[in-house]
């Protein structure tokens, strides 16, 4: 009974990505969304998730799925994550933290100038001749 167990989710996990790759080349058909669903592709997908993902329609939308299998779109790395759902999310999440900080650390650095008082006075002056700073008009 074991086994059978075992084998049973290795094949309900190869299910959830055959499922979510074949999902995604329904979404991908335009033609399709613009036939049934006038072209409204959010309507698409809430029926497409109501048809064939009822499990998953509360705990995991399909929105996020075809965000996964579009992230990793080779059943290796499903495998690796033991087709868990919430695995391959975290690693998702933890791609998009770490372009954010390259992105980051990446990005020109502006250097702070420290503007000395008369600096400010006298560029102000510039601008505003006719005014002086003890409020008194030229």
């Amino acid at each position: 009974m074991i086994a059978r167990l075992k084998r049973m989710a290795t094949n309900a996990g190869e299910q959830i990505y055959d499922r979510a790759q074949l999902a995604a080349k329904v979404m991908a058909d335009k033609e399709w969304i613009a036939a049934e669903f006038r072209g409204d592709y959010d309507l698409a997908r809430d029926a497409l998730s109501a048809d064939c993902f009822p499990e998953l329609t509360k705990a995991f939308p399909l929105s996020a799925l075809l965000t996964l299998i579009r992230e990793f779109p080779e059943i290796e790395d499903w495998r690796k994550h033991k087709f868990s759902l919430m695995r391959l999310w975290a690693e998702h999440e933890e791609r998009i933290a770490n372009a954010k900080a390259a992105a980051k650390s990446n990005a020109p650095k502006q250097e702070r100038q420290k503007a000395k008082v008369s600096d400010v006075i006298e560029r102000d002056g510039k601008i505003m001749p006719r005014f002086t700073y003890e409020g008194a008009s030229h």
